[in-house]
């Protein structure tokens, strides 16, 4: 949120790029990565290798890696508690860790 260019009114600068962080309805970014972060690292062997972010759609991808299924849905069904949309596009196995993606909007 480092505003680049002439810095007139620097106050006023971060205040726009926060504001565009924030989406254009619903949750916002930093409230789903908030709601995200909070529930990801409650679940132990959960872990998010990247992330996604569409200010459009107002929605968060992640691809994750789990010990099993069962903490993928755990971390899904808690997002869901927390009020926002946590839907699984795609699961795999690979060894004996879970990969898979979800989509999360507010």
């Amino acid at each position: 949120a480092i505003p680049k260019g002439a810095m007139v009114d620097p106050e006023r600068q971060l205040k726009r790029k926060v504001a565009a962080m924030q989406g254009g309805g619903g949750e916002g970014f930093i409230t789903l990565l908030s709601k995200i972060a909070k529930v990801a690292q409650s679940v132990d062997g959960f872990m998010v290798q990247s992330m996604n972010y569409s200010e459009k759609q107002n929605e968060v991808r992640l691809t994750v890696l789990a010990n099993s299924f069962k903490e993928v849905e755990k971390v899904r069904s808690q997002l869901q508690k927390q009020g926002v949309q946590a839907e699984l596009t795609g699961i795999s196995s690979e060894c004996d860790k879970t990969r898979a993606r979800l989509r999360i909007s507010g």
